[in-house]
């Protein structure tokens, strides 16, 4: 256990430090009466706590234990990252508009490699990209695919979720 004296003088001081530092964020001005009341008032409250006054109690011992009991905290973040990327495939004009989404899912092989290959050189970004590319909604899913069948200046004419 550590004992350590304070007195009248020391608090004086601690209460001068804390004005200085209010002046220098910016609450007190240096130039205005207001903070040698400021400094008064934290001067009265620190004595009030450790029981001092300058007439009958000008020091006080303050006893500390070595061990101080401890609250375990842990602090924990969930970052969420995504990566967005493009292929364009070409497909048999001959399929009607509403099939284009059954002719994908059953020739996945048409575009799933290529798709991987650009993900592994796309740029990581932060936040989950919902809403931040077209079509791109469905907040509560792990992945999202989307087709869209496009007209010669690329031009979305159809399109859907896969």
């Amino acid at each position: 256990m550590s004992t350590k004296k304070i007195t009248y003088d020391d608090t004086r001081d601690i209460s001068t430090r804390c004005v200085n530092k209010l002046i220098k964020e910016g609450f007190l001005e240096s130039n205005s009466n207001p903070y040698l009341k400021v400094q008064d008032v934290i001067h009265d409250e620190i004595n009030s706590v450790l029981g001092l006054d300058i007439d009958d109690e000008f020091e006080t011992n303050i006893s500390r234990s070595e061990k101080v009991n401890a609250r375990k905290v842990r602090i924990s973040t969930r970052q969420v990252y995504h990566k967005y990327v493009e292929v364009e495939i070409e497909i048999p004009e001959e399929i009607a508009l509403e099939n284009i989404e059954d002719y994908l899912v059953c020739n996945e092989e048409m575009y799933t490699e290529d798709i991987n290959k650009e993900l592994e050189l796309a740029e990581i970004k932060s936040g989950s990209g919902v809403s931040e590319y077209y079509g791109m909604d469905e907040g509560d899913t792990e992945h999202e695919w989307r087709y869209d069948v496009l007209e010669a200046k690329k031009t979305q004419i159809y399109g859907g979720h896969l």
